[in-house]
């Protein structure tokens, strides 16, 4: 029956009220709801939504609280609340919620008879939350830039230049002159984090999209920055919850309150992200299928558009220098997509402007349609230009009214050699002239300003806003911007309703019904799984001039990891013995233990080429025991290929294992870690002349015993080079300098695990150490304070009714009187510790 189907559940709090979406399975609206924060709930005195005091623009926690109740409640009494099968949404953007260690304890013991704002009347630190309208932490912006070394290294590591309206200003403001507040914090979270958690009883936590709009978060690392936390406060990112999660990743399960209170199924809770970034997610889910590059062009009092990027910006090589400089707009994490990104443009005149040139141009109160008349038509570059900056605009940095002729000796000279004189009307050159220059000016600053994050073209645009039905604004987007133009609307029970549903909502109950996430890119042809990486496809990229990629891996988890990146060769090293047994050097594992942990790699790895380690003395003794122990490593470890530390001295084993046994074998020269006592210590090889001769001999000769690779460990960059370009197999360097035809690290190195000593040529590409330690002292102090694991998140329920039965039966048979979650997680008290009765 279509009555009982299953529906999702989309939510998205914005700034003047929270709004509900529920979809079926075939992604149609089926009911929206909603609460207006200012109509529903007057007791909180705001206006739209908020308080506004000067800069500083504020909103009441516990008026969301009462929201989300109010709306949960609704849906109950439509009889929907039992039909949906998942939650997720979206919330404004940049907002934070302080909690008190006490409000986190109270999420895990909601009582079912008690409101949601009477159980956490006492959870914040702060009872009004900074939302994304302040602009009073102007300071906080200037320190942090410091912090980075100035705004466009901001821009580089957070995606944006600082903002008084992002989070981290807005936390070091409070910790500044709120320190009574700040010390009563025991966590942050963003409002959409916030929601989540109201609905999963544990703070929930924060997804990538949303955290890039933060300025302290690493949008390329896809974790918080250390550096940048840490110059507001050592505990923020603790504060802010180590683990950032992708928006498909689920959080938890509705807890049991709203399935005792409202009739809600105990259904899963998938993470919330930002308005903007589900906003994109949901246009994306919609059009997923034919236009995977669609952009999202939201035009009302201000302008919004979202581009799709295939690269991040800011990186060193992916823009001209120009625009480093001035990183305008800011660039998000897309929020089910690990690899790309959205740019996020604003600008401030929009409807707003173009209502001031229909009043001027057209006369006072002139109709939208006389409006559309008059931009209709051929274009009016590039004869003239307008532009109406009628507020100090964001992007380009500009004000006023400027209006400009072409003509053949004004003084404005364009790069074509084209000249304008400045005017002050355009209406002699058509009527109503300036309808049609504001519309062209404005997307032409959409278009310049996505050349500036992007080289890749768009496809569609999709329009959504009060101004999205203007034809004459569509027809600008599609001749400025060379693209199909898309509008917005709504697929109900009764067909497609033309109309702009609240996205942000859709695009959190969307997905949960049809997927977002895109398929896995292939690294050879595009398709939805990388194919298998051979001999030949090393040899191939080789001769492309392609950089190889190694990575070491030592059980399941870090080989799933390694696949999931796409490396093209996995190393089972014997470096394992120091960063994964604790031995002092790598000679002491034993070939045993090598097989297992390459066994264990061998699960994890598809579709990467896996070559493993031979250990310190499974070769060295004569080319019987290397071969055999070669084969074992193959039929036993499941290796595709053996390496071995060797130079031209072992030329006659590495050949009876290539060329007798047919084992594929990468050599190894330079620095050898098994033999580093021979060698004087873990030292760079090769730094004299005959140093740098012995090891081009040595790479000539593994060459000709039959290695289809060598690797080239600590020497010198020109000595590495040379060898590079003498073979005729690839190099594989580490700290080898950039010439070699590959590099590979230990992953324990690159990651940040091993903190006994990291060798120059290591990049620490992340900093994992030290999150794991704070993770494990965060589960030690939730399972000391009973905060884990939390009732109705981490635990199994019955049935309401079953329930009941239970606590009759073992009250009856045993004399126990079951508590609620709250008086489980009290300690017990022994019979002479007890108060009296």
């Amino acid at each position: 029956m279509a009555g009982e189907d299953p529906l999702f559940l989309g939510l998205d709090l914005s700034t003047q009220g929270l709004k509900a979406v529920l979809v079926d399975a075939q992604r149609r609206v089926v009911h929206e709801a909603g609460v207006a924060f200012d109509e529903r709930l007057p007791a909180y005195g705001t206006a739209s939504g908020r308080h506004v005091r000067g800069s500083e623009v504020t909103a009441p926690v516990l008026m969301w609280v009462e929201a989300v109740d109010l709306l949960m409640a609704e849906l109950g009494a439509a009889g929907l609340a039992p039909r949906v099968r998942g939650i997720s949404g979206a919330a404004q953007q940049h907002g934070s919620v302080y909690w008190r260690q006490r409000g986190v304890e109270a999420l895990s013991a909601l009582d079912s008879g008690r409101s949601l704002g009477e159980n956490l009347a006492a959870a914040f630190a702060l009872a009004d939350s900074p939302i994304w309208e302040d602009s009073s932490t102007a300071q906080q912006c200037r320190d942090l830039e410091r912090a980075a070394g100035g705004a466009a290294a901001l821009a580089r590591i957070s995606g944006s230049a600082a903002f008084e309206r992002f989070t981290g200003p807005q936390a070091a403001k409070i910790r500044q002159t709120q320190p009574g507040a700040w010390a009563d914090t025991a966590r942050i979270s963003l409002v959409s984090s916030f929601v989540a958690s109201l609905l999963v009883g544990a703070v929930a936590p924060v997804d990538c999209g949303d955290a890039s709009g933060t300025n302290v978060y690493d949008v390329r690392a896809r974790a918080w920055s250390r550096p940048l936390c840490d110059s507001i406060d050592g505990r923020l990112a603790s504060m802010l919850g180590e683990a950032v999660v992708m928006a498909d990743t689920s959080v938890g399960v509705l807890l049991p309150y709203y399935v005792r209170r409202y009739g809600f199924a105990r259904c899963p809770v998938v993470a919330f992200t930002g308005d903007n970034p589900s906003a994109f997610a949901g246009f994306e889910a919609l059009r997923a299928a034919a236009e995977p590059s669609v952009a999202v062009l939201s035009l009302g009092t201000s302008d919004t558009v979202l581009l799709p990027l295939d690269r991040y910006p800011y990186a060193a090589d992916a823009l001209p220098l120009p625009a480093k400089q001035r990183p305008d707009g800011h660039v998000l994490q897309h929020p089910t997509a690990p690899d790309r990104y959205i740019a996020m443009l604003c600008y401030k005149n929009g409807s707003l402007a173009r209502e001031w040139v229909r009043d001027h141009t057209l006369g006072p109160g002139a109709a939208w349609d006389a409006f559309d008349a008059a931009a209709a038509g051929d274009p009016l570059a590039p004869a003239a230009f307008g532009f109406y900056y009628l507020a100090p605009e964001i992007q380009p940095r500009a004000h006023g009214v400027h209006r400009f002729e072409r003509c053949s000796d004004g003084p404005v000279v364009c790069p074509s050699g084209a000249r304008y004189r400045p005017v002050g009307s355009l209406d002699h050159i058509r009527p109503g002239g300036d309808a049609r220059a504001i519309i062209e000016s404005q997307v032409m600053a959409m278009r310049v300003d996505h050349a500036r994050k992007s080289a890749a073209p768009l496809a569609s645009v999709a329009v959504t806003g009060g101004a999205s039905g203007s034809r004459a604004l569509q027809q600008a987007i599609a001749d400025v911007l060379g693209v199909r133009v898309l509008a917005a609307g709504v697929q109900g029970s009764r067909g497609f309703e033309p109309r702009t549903p609240a996205m942000p909502a859709l695009g959190g109950a969307i997905p949960r019904a049809y997927s977002a996430r895109p398929p896995a890119r292939s690294d050879s042809d595009g398709g939805s799984e990388r194919q298998k990486v051979t001999i030949q496809t090393i040899r191939k990229l080789h001769a492309s001039g392609t950089p190889i990629s190694m990575m070491t891996a030592y059980d399941y988890p870090t080989s799933v990891a390694c696949e999931r990146a796409g490396v093209d060769m996995v190393l089972v090293g014997d470096s394992l013995a120091m960063v994964a047994l604790g031995h002092e050097d790598t000679s002491q594992i034993t070939m045993p233990e090598m097989i297992h942990h390459t066994r264990a790699v061998a699960r994890g790895t598809r579709s990467a080429f896996l070559v493993a380690d031979l250990p310190f003395g499974a070769y060295q003794s004569d080319e019987t025991s290397a071969v055999n122990n070669a084969i074992r490593m193959v039929k036993e470890g499941r290796a595709e290929a053996v390496k071995l530390e060797a130079g031209r001295r072992a030329a006659a084993k590495l050949d009876a294992i290539a060329n007798g046994a047919g084992i594929p074998v990468v050599g190894h020269i330079g620095l050898t870690p098994q033999t580093a006592v021979a060698l004087g210590g873990f030292r760079v090889q090769g730094k004299s002349l005959a140093g740098a001769q012995a090891l081009v001999d040595d790479a000539l000769a593994l060459q000709s015993a039959g290695c289809f690779a060598v690797v080239l460990e600590a020497m010198p960059s020109l000595v590495a080079e040379a060898i590079t370009r003498l073979l005729a197999i690839p190099t594989i360097g580490i700290g080898a300098g950039p010439a070699t035809s590959g590099q590979v690290l230990v992953l324990s190195d690159m990651a940040g695990l091993f903190d006994r000593f990291t060798p120059k040529f290591c990049r620490a590409f992340a900093d994992l150490g030290p999150r794991m330690a704070a993770a494990i002292g965060e589960y030690n102090h939730a399972v000391r304070t009973r905060g884990f694991p939390a009732e109705g998140v981490h635990t199994y329920a019955m049935s309401p009714a079953t329930e009941d039965r239970w606590r009759a039966y073992v009250q009856k048979q045993f004399g126990l009187e079951l508590g609620s979650a709250a008086e489980q997680a009290a300690p017990p008290q022994s019979a002479a510790a007890a108060g009296p009765q």
